[in-house]
């Protein structure tokens, strides 16, 4: 039995360990890399994706000479102002001799602003590219999209889901007052 002078050390030694103990946790928690943004591709096509892959081929949007192409719906921007949403499509496709990346595998991302169109490609990257820094085309602007007059990034990767944000304002060389 520990006396009473013995008792308040061993129980901030206690206290410590346990805060220690939390704190290493949620560290490690907040550290860890989510689920890779390519994931949405290791799950089964929804009825609709179904439906864009199958209208993607009825338009000729992709050449006979390419392999698979994937289709996934990343995000449905919503809308004040209009009765449907924008739809964010992310294409994965194989290689084919016509294509500028070659036999490398591609990811593109396409805006549709009216339902059933095929909509805007916003640019193309190799998938290991994505893998690596997310959807960021080095050759072209970020994807974007305008949601009631605003304009907004599309972020994806290299973990987690699509999202919206804010367009990052450029540094400025005026001092800041």
């Amino acid at each position: 039995m520990i006396d009473g002078a013995a008792r308040g050390p061993a129980l901030r030694a206690l206290a410590l360990t346990g805060i220690l103990a939390v704190s290493a946790a949620g560290t490690v928690a907040l550290t860890m890399p989510g689920e890779p943004s390519l994931a949405v591709f290791d799950r089964p096509a929804t009825e609709v994706e179904r439906e864009k892959e199958e209208q993607l081929a009825a338009d000729g949007i992709f050449s006979a000479t390419q392999n698979d192409i994937d289709v996934r719906l990343l995000l449905e921007a919503p809308s004040r102002t209009r009765e449907t949403g924008q739809r964010i499509w992310a294409y994965r496709s194989a290689g084919s001799e016509a294509s500028f990346f070659g036999d490398d595998d591609v990811v593109c991302l396409s805006v549709e602003s009216t339902p059933g169109t095929v909509g805007t490609v916003q640019g193309c990257m190799l998938i290991d590219d994505v893998a690596r820094r997310g959807f960021v085309p080095l050759s072209a602007p970020r994807p974007f999209l305008f949601v009631d007059g605003d304009e907004f990034i599309i972020e994806w990767g290299p973990t987690g889901d699509a999202r919206l944000i804010d367009r990052p304002t450029p540094p400025s060389s005026e001092p800041t007052p």
